[in-house]
């Protein structure tokens, strides 16, 4: 036998079985998925496609423009943004070295790439509407509805400071979370003052969580070094719970401006039946964010767990231009989702089916010039089909068989399948089968488009 002249007295079992183990052997040295990172295949894509296209189409009713970011950006587009001192900046950032020696970072959110790329344009004028989507990446612990490439929408409005356009950003989030019919969804919301209020009640943290520094978890005794006391009031760690929950109040640092343009805000939504709840422990998810800040939380603690609750968030970041080193103030409101949470909301959450195919399948003919003629009219056809906006596959190319054809066609789905012959072809007809009911009729060729527009709209955009 040839090839298996060293094999010995091995027996056939043997043989397969080391065969066998062979095969897994080089199976395993299939790279796997970096850990943490997702593929979006067919059926994922099309369910985020549908819920970025939803999204995309209400916030351009408010006059926002699609736009993108590059995924990399100079690591000082977030250093000065996110704060050095942040946890994200610190513990979750992708940096790395180019070969021209720069210091770049994959963008672990998009509010600094949009004001970054606003910044850049020398044709952009205020106010400026942007709607986005696209990966970001944090180095996380992986889990339900948090993966280290991670998908996000967005919007940010700049240039307008009114507490008017507070209310037009968070009445939109509440828009599109309706659009989507994403369930049980609450709008937290509160502010963080203006510069003298948080300064202010940063000095009473700061001096209320030093009398406790020595019972404080190492995590939270290392954010009040490095001065990032609100970041204390979002802490997991069970043993602080007390000394968190009985730290001052935003709310009682507040001067009189900062109260008056908050109830603003809060009147705003009243107007427009925007119900809320404020937050007693306001915690901005960017440290650029002040004043308004608020956020969309799920009660759908058994889909996404209590810490995973948060669905959208978003906030104000009038001072963000010029921590980067703007001229100018420009003053913005912005929120983001994450695709992931979203997707995670069954089954009130309704997805449209994808579209289903129109099938074209050859019938064997013995004649070689017969079947080249019907193989030809079925690629022509084929392409008549797509170019009238029609999702056509035409199976002749991937099995000569039309049994196995057909069984190809009703594995993806197919809606309508037209089977061709030289018979068919010589009367200038195409045998139309219902993949659903099973039924078959002829159809004439000059009829087939017609046809398919009457149908209910499954096998065409």
């Amino acid at each position: 036998m040839f090839g298996c002249e060293g094999l010995g007295n091995l027996g056939r079992g043997q043989i397969r079985n080391g065969f066998a183990r062979l095969a897994r052997r080089a199976a395993s040295t299939v790279p796997d998925r970096v850990r943490g990172m997702q593929d979006l295949l067919p059926s994922d894509k099309h369910a985020y496609n549908h819920v970025v296209d939803a999204a995309r189409s209400l916030c351009a009713c408010y006059g926002f423009r699609d736009m993108s970011t590059p995924i990399v950006e100079k690591l000082s587009v977030f250093e000065r943004t996110l704060g050095e001192g942040s946890d994200v900046f610190m513990k979750e950032m992708y940096t790395f070295d180019d070969l021209s020696g720069n210091r770049l970072a994959m963008r672990p959110e998009n509010t600094a790439g949009v004001v970054r790329a606003f910044l850049n344009d020398s044709r952009a004028t205020l106010p400026a509407r942007y709607f986005y989507h696209g990966p970001m990446f944090r180095y996380e612990r992986p889990q339900k509805g948090r993966t280290r490439q991670f998908h996000q929408l967005g919007v940010e409005l700049l240039g307008s400071s009114s507490p008017a356009s507070d209310v037009e950003v968070v009445e939109m989030a509440a828009a599109v979370l309706q659009r989507l019919r994403i369930p049980d969804v609450q709008l937290q919301i509160n502010t963080l003052g203006d510069q003298e209020s948080r300064t202010r009640y940063s000095k009473v943290l700061t001096d209320y969580f030093q009398s406790h520094a020595a019972t404080l978890a190492p995590e939270n005794q290392a954010r009040l070094q490095r001065g990032s006391v609100l970041r204390i009031l979002d802490s997991k760690a069970e043993a602080d719970a007390p000394v968190i929950a009985a730290a001052p109040r935003l709310s009682e640092h507040l001067n009189a401006a900062s109260a008056e343009r908050f109830e603003a805000v809060l009147d705003g939504l009243r107007t427009l039946g925007i119900g809320y709840t404020l937050n007693p422990r306001p915690v901005p998810g960017l440290d650029s964010y002040s004043p308004t800040i608020f956020e969309f939380l799920s009660r759908k603690e058994d889909v996404l767990g209590p810490q995973q609750a948060p669905v959208l968030a978003g906030g104000r970041y009038d001072d963000l231009a010029k921590l980067m080193g703007a001229a100018r103030d420009t003053p913005g409101m912005g929120w983001a989702a994450g695709l992931e949470r979203l997707l995670l909301l069954p089954p009130e959450y309704e997805i449209p089916g994808a579209t289903r195919p129109v099938a074209v399948i050859t019938l064997f003919d013995e004649d070689p010039a017969k079947m080249r003629a019907v193989e030809e009219y079925a690629a022509r056809l084929t392409q008549r089909l797509r170019r009238q906006r029609f999702l056509a596959l035409n199976y002749a190319t991937t099995d000569a068989a039309a049994n196995n054809q057909l069984r190809r066609a009703a594995r993806d789905n197919a809606y309508i399948a037209f089977m061709v012959n030289s018979a068919h072809l010589a009367r200038g007809m195409v045998a139309v089968k219902h993949m659903d009911r099973g039924t078959q009729e002829d159809l004439l060729d000059d009829l087939i488009v017609d046809f398919l527009r009457q149908l209910p709209g499954e096998c065409w955009e």
